[in-house]
């Protein structure tokens, strides 16, 4: 096989061969990038388990810093002190937790948000009180804003648990469920 045999086979083939050349780059494209977009996904899905690790290590200090301000709300219905500061770092917390945390969970934590929003509206209301027209009686009671602040505990105290197995949120809910 002399280099003449092997330019005149090229030469005759240089189609064929620069074709195949071609395809093999292509391949060699696909594959590398089929590895970066793996390689994309196995980086992007280790950031969200970090970010729902970080965010399931702050859920602990929020919700007890909404506890204690439930507590404090009540306690201030109860003896009439001066109604407690929002617990605002808390709620950024949870809003910010909702969104790297499984859905049942995220759920769970949106409605206890929306049970604060709801409960310290009440509370902060509850000094001017509407009347009546009617009855010329307050339609706000410290009752209802107590049974507001006692399904806000319940939601708290059994976010980590849908059910009622916790002992604090059966005995909430027993006592709200009476009129």
């Amino acid at each position: 096989m002399t280099f003449q045999s092997v330019y005149d086979f090229i030469l005759a083939w240089q189609t064929l061969i620069g074709s195949l050349l071609a395809l093999g780059a292509a391949l060699w494209t696909v594959w590398a990038m089929h590895d970066q977009a793996r390689s994309d996904d196995t980086r992007h899905q280790n950031d969200r388990a970090r970010k729902k690790m970080a965010a399931r290590a702050r859920t602990p200090d929020a919700l007890s810093e909404m506890s204690a301000y439930v507590r404090s709300a009540g306690k201030s219905l109860v003896i009439d002190e001066k109604r407690p500061l929002p617990p605002v770092a808390a709620l950024t917390t949870l809003k910010d937790t909702i969104e790297h945390i499984d859905t049942k969970q995220a759920e769970q934590t949106f409605e206890l948000v929306s049970w604060y929003q709801v409960q310290h509206s009440r509370l902060m209301g509850s000094d001017k009180p509407k009347k009546s027209n009617e009855t010329k009686c307050s339609t706000i009671s410290p009752f209802s804003e107590l049974k507001s602040i006692g399904f806000l505990i319940m939601r708290e105290t059994s976010l980590s648990k849908s059910d009622l197995s916790n002992p604090h949120a059966r005995k909430w809910w027993e006592a709200l469920r009476m009129p």
